[in-house]
Parts: structure tokens; sequence; C-alpha cells
């Protein structure tokens, strides 16, 4: 072989070895994880070569943000995230997604996303890749960093935002709140533009605590840290070219502790809290009391739930890990999109797009249910933000100062852009005392909300708990409707049935008889979960579970008891609702009164009603007769004399009786009763 050849098999072989490795990267791994994964049930958007996702979540956004939005509405999940709306509605609360060929698993269980996030074994770090857009921006601060490193910044961190710390910064944010309302004097009646007043009250705030200037003398930096996060994010869907690094080093000029953008993301609520207050001034009108101050916690946290100061976490797995029942490989990042979870309808009620600060009434823990998960506006655990009660403590300040001087409208040139504009008036004649009337109103409203938490306790939380215990089980049935349950569908499937005649003498009776069974059954399978109301029942059609039910007597499946029932209000307690002793003593007297020896004394009135029923017959021949009324008349008269030792035609009053009780309650089983009224 010549040179010459030398070379070109070095280039083949160098070209084949870089393909090689490029297919490997762009193609094997993104194949193997999608694989492992869809395994498991998870299942997610699928992978396009090199660019992954990119393209689609793109669109989504590009299509989200050129509509204008349509009302002043909470829902803001298919506008900041479209992407991630969109396919946990296609594919489900966990699934799969890519950043070009980097994996990424969305997380929206608050379960999972607690196990993620109270970890602290380093099984879940936080992302790191020197080459992505945030890292260039805040270097290794508190967002990025990890081990060693992370805790010595977060030890100084937690130092610079104790207690002692925070209420020497109070009065530095009082100023900056004074500043703001100087610029305000003279203005009542003028419209504000409300973004860029609090993005500068922001601005003001953190150079007066972290620099000890004011925003001026720091407003370049201010100004191009703006520009960055514009660029980051017109940027961040944006596919690289393999083997192509781009320059960012302009950036290193304006790198600055993490915790400013942190706590400068944070502060920017304050904006939210007034876009919210200005569609609720019962509110904010509320607030100006002393003693409704406390009201102030529930507003600010309902403002965190609407409006995360963080969109999404995420986290990298860097070998194999377990995660609940799932198995997930390395070279797995996972996303947590919070304003997704804040907005969920299973986890917070149908209500979730309305502000209602009630809601945290009885604090964080009983409006979550207890689910600490659900609400992570700083994120939850180890690396759980520092500067959250600071960013708290500063928007309940500039609230407080601001409602004391202001009352405020909505501008009536406003037009649904993000961000509102006010039109400023002076408060008069403010009461800072309140009066009767007013405590009267605020315990009649305080006995609402309870009786509201509890209502939906009852017709909301326990059949959501309930339906998804038996989902995760793989019972499946028709969904729940508030308050009805499925009681307007099974009178629907008994009217539709009943309306048609038979078309024929058939022993097919089950769909004449129990419609809704016997379509749910060829729907959902012999096991399934339906609904009375708002009591749940697991329809049971397997004999095996059947003979296990029906044959245990250790007390676990006792019969309905129920006071308010119409059965239970028509047959008392005998046999059909008794239990426990009662029962048994029931039981004990029945089983004597049909014993062997009773059942041979009763075979001469049984003989002799039947012969009542043959002598009424002499003659007849050839003639029709009503089968169904002669055997209802006949069961009667043998009931009469067994029981009463009568006839039927003496207790007629009563049969005619149960007859049309049986009618009512056939009638009425399915109609749902107004909840709280007997």
């Amino acid at each position: 072989m010549d040179s010459t050849a030398k070379l070109l098999i070095f280039l083949a072989s160098s070209l084949t070895l870089f393909l090689l490795k490029f297919l490997h990267k762009y193609w094997w791994i993104p194949f193997k994880i999608q694989r492992a994964l869809s395994l498991q049930g998870i299942k997610g958007p699928p992978y396009e070569f090199i660019h992954g996702n990119n393209k689609a979540s793109t669109r989504f956004r590009y299509e989200a943000l050129s509509k204008p939005m349509a009302s002043l509405t909470h829902d803001i999940v298919p506008r900041v995230i479209p992407q991630i709306h969109s396919w946990i509605n296609t594919y489900g609360k966990n699934y799969l997604t890519w950043e070009g060929n980097r994996a990424q698993l969305v997380i929206s269980e608050p379960e999972l996303i607690k196990e993620i996030l109270k970890t602290n074994d380093g099984s879940f770090p936080k992302r790191k890749d020197d080459s992505s857009i945030i890292h260039k921006i805040v270097g290794e601060g508190l967002v990025t960093s990890e081990g060693a490193k992370w805790a010595k910044q977060r030890k100084l961190a937690n130092h610079a935002f104790h207690g002692e710390s925070l209420k020497n910064m109070n009065p530095a944010v009082i100023a900056s709140v004074e500043t703001m309302l100087e610029k305000w004097k003279g203005r009542e009646g003028e419209e504000i533009e409300v973004f860029n007043e609090f993005r500068l009250l922001t601005s003001e705030v953190i150079s007066r605590t972290a620099f000890g200037s004011n925003y001026l003398e720091g407003k370049k930096i201010f100004d191009m840290l703006t520009k960055l996060a514009i660029l980051v994010s017109r940027n961040y869907f944006k596919t690289p070219i393999p083997g192509i690094r781009c320059s960012w080093a302009r950036l290193g000029q304006i790198k600055h502790d993490i915790y400013i953008l942190y706590v400068f993301q944070a502060h920017l609520h304050l904006k939210y809290e007034f876009k919210i207050l200005l569609k609720h001034t019962h509110i904010y009108k509320r607030l100006l009391f002393i003693e409704n101050f406390y009201i102030m916690n529930m507003v600010v946290n309902e403002t965190l739930r609407l409006y995360s100061p963080v969109a999404a976490v995420i986290r990298k797995i860097k070998k194999e890990v377990r995660l609940g029942k799932l198995v997930l490989p390395a070279n797995l990042e996972i996303l947590i999109p919070i304003i997704a979870l804040h907005h969920d309808p299973q986890l917070w009620g149908d209500d979730v797009h309305l502000f209602k600060p009630e809601r945290f009434v009885e604090g964080i823990a009983s409006a979550t249910k207890y689910n600490s998960a659900a609400f992570i506006p700083f994120s939850m655990g180890p690396r759980s933000c520092v500067g959250m009660s600071f960013a708290t403590t500063e928007t309940k300040v500039a609230l407080s100062m601001i409602l004391q001087r202001y009352a405020f409208t909505l501008s009536p040139t406003y037009v649904h852009a993000p961000f509102p504009v006010i039109t400023l008036q002076p408060q008069h004649g403010i009461q800072m005392k309140m009066d009767s009337t007013a405590k009267l109103l605020i315990f009649l409203a305080s006995s609402l909300t309870l009786f509201l938490l509890k209502f939906l306790h009852k017709y909301w939380w326990i059949p959501f708990k309930i339906q998804r215990a038996l989902s995760l089980q793989g019972i499946k049935g028709p969904p729940y409707e508030f308050i009805h349950g499925n009681n307007k569908s099974s009178t629907r499937f008994r009217y539709e049935a009943l309306r048609k005649p038979m078309a024929s003498l058939t022993h097919d009776i089950v769909p004449r008889v129990i419609p809704q069974i016997h379509s749910w059954i060829n729907t959902y399978g012999k096991n399934y979960l339906r609904w009375e109301g708002n009591r749940a029942q697991l329809v049971i059609s397997e004999p095996e579970l059947i003979k296990e039910i029906l044959k245990t007597n250790d007390g676990s499946f006792p019969k309905r008891k129920n006071d308010s029932s119409i059965i239970n209000k028509i047959v008392g307690e005998g046999l059909a609702t008794s239990e426990g002793a009662k029962w048994a003593k029931q039981r004990k007297l029945a089983n004597h009164a049909f014993h062997g020896e009773s059942l041979k004394n009763m075979n001469p009135a049984v003989i002799a009603s039947v012969e009542t029923m043959l002598e009424k017959w002499n003659g007849r021949e050839g003639e029709e007769i009503e089968v169904f009324n002669e055997f209802r008349l006949l069961t009667s008269e043998v009931i009469s004399r067994t029981a009463f030792g009568s006839n039927y035609l003496e207790g007629k009053k009563i049969f005619d009786m149960l007859t049309k009780l049986a009618i009512l309650v056939s009638r009425n089983h399915f109609k749902t009763p107004i909840p709280g009224i007997r």
C-alpha cells in the first residue's frame, strides 16, 4: 500500500469511528432509554433524530404566545408550558420527552416528586452541563453546584437569610417601597403599568439589601440580566449543531452570586398579587383591617400556587436508580413541572383555576390534604429556595404599605396583557377597627368556608381517593360526577331499557333488569367501580371473589347500613339490614320459624291457598289469565295464612301499600338528594 491508500484508509476509519460515536449518541442511547421506559408503561412524544422534541416544543410555545389571552384567567399552564400541558393530557402525568438527544422524564405525581426532592443520598442531583446556556449565565452557584461546594454556599446563604438578617433587611425593604410610593404622589386617577413598577421595586430591594446601593447604580447589570433572560428563552429549544459549541464569552462580565437571581425571580410575584387583587377587590378591602392581616398569608400562598416562582425544576440520574415502581436508567433527566402540579384539578379540585385564598385558612398542610409535594413554590427538601422567607416578607411589607395608602381599579384600556395597568385611588375613611357587623360577617364567612371544606371533602376528596386507589390496581369504571356519581347514567340506562318492549320471549333479561351493570361489565370488565351519589360501589362478578365475600364470617364484609337510605326506612332493622347481636337473635328466630317441622305445619295453609286460586279458575277454561297478578295474589294469600292466620283479603290494604312503596323505591333509587337535606 502506498501512502495515499493509507491516508484514505485512515480518513475512512476516522469517519467511520465518528459516525459510530455520532449514531451511538444520537440514535442508540435514545432508542435504549425510550424502550426501557416504554416497557414500564412510560410513553411520550416520539424522539426525532438529533432534534428530539425541540421542534414540537417551539411550535407549541409559538402557537400559545401568538394568541392573545381571551380573558383574565389564572389558567396559565397552556400558555406558560403549553408542550407539557398538551403531553400530560396525551401521555399521562409521567411521560418521556426529549431536549435534543437529552432524555427528560416529566414527573407530575406528588408521591414520586416527594421521593425525588427529599432524597439526599445523591441519587437525584441537579443537572450539570458546562455547555448549557443556564450554566454559562449563573456559573457554579447554588442553582447548579453540588457536593461540598453547594454545602458551603448553602451555609453562607442560610446565614445571609436567617431570622435576624431578615429583620435587618426590613428597613431597606420599607425604604424601597417608600421610594416607589413617593413617585406615585399626585398621580391619583392616573394609569400605572404594574409590571414595570414592581420590576423596579424588586431591583431596588435587591440593590439595597445585597449591595448597599440603589437600583440606579446597578441599572446596567439588571438591564443585561433582562436581555439575557430573553435570549435564554428564545434559544432554549434550539438544537445546536452536533460537535459545535457556541461561545458565550460576554457572559463572563456579569457572573454574580446565584442567590441574587434566585431571589429576584421569587420577588416578581408581587405583580401577580396585584393582578389577582384587581379581580378580587373584596379581598384587598379586608386586608385593610389590622384584625384581618392573617388573610395576607392566605393571599400570598394562593398567589404562589397560581403563579409559581419557578415553572419547573430538573434533576439528573447518574446511574440506574429505583423510583417508586420504576427503574430509571442512567443518562436520564427528571423534570418536575411545578406550575402544572399547582394547577392540577385532581389535587386542588375543579375550582383549581379560581383565586380562593380560603384554601389555606387552616394552613398549607390542610390545604394540600397533607400531601407535601402538592404545593412546592420554592421547591422542597434539602435544596428548597433559601430566599423563600425574604421573598414572602418583602411581598407582605410592600402590599401592606401600598394598601394603606391606595385603592386601585383595573384600567379600562387594559387588553389582557400578561401584567395589568391599574388606576390609583387614594384611600379615604378606612375604619381600622372592626365593628360587630364585620365580625359577624367574618364568622359567617368562616362557617361557610368550613362547611364548604367538609362538603368538598365528602363529595370530591373521598371519591377522588377511592377512585385513584382502585385505578392503580387496574379497577376502572364510569367516571365519578360531582355529587351525582353515576346516578344520572343509571337512570338513563333504566329509562332506555324499559321504554322499549321486549321483542320476543327471551330469558336474556340482564340488559332489561340491570341495564347499567350489563353495559359497564361489557365496557370495564367483570370487576369495576361505580357510584351511587358519592357512595362508591365495587361491582364484583368473578365467582371466586364472590365466594370469598359471601362465605367470610369475620365481619369484613357487613351489610350496608345507612339510616337515611330509602330501603332502611321501609324495612327497618330486620334481617335484611341488621348486624351483630341483633341480626344473630333475629336469625335464630327465623331459623326456628322455618325449620323442618314448622314447614310441614305450613303445608295445609299453602294447599288451601292454591285451592282458593284454582276455585276461582273453575269455568274459565279457554280464557286468558294474567299470570303475574294471579301468582302475586297467591303469594300474598300464602303469607297471610302462614304468618298472620288470616287471608289475603283481610290484609289487602297492607299489600297494596307495600306494592306502592316498592314502585316508589324503584323510581327514586337513583335520584341524588340535595346534600345536607334529608
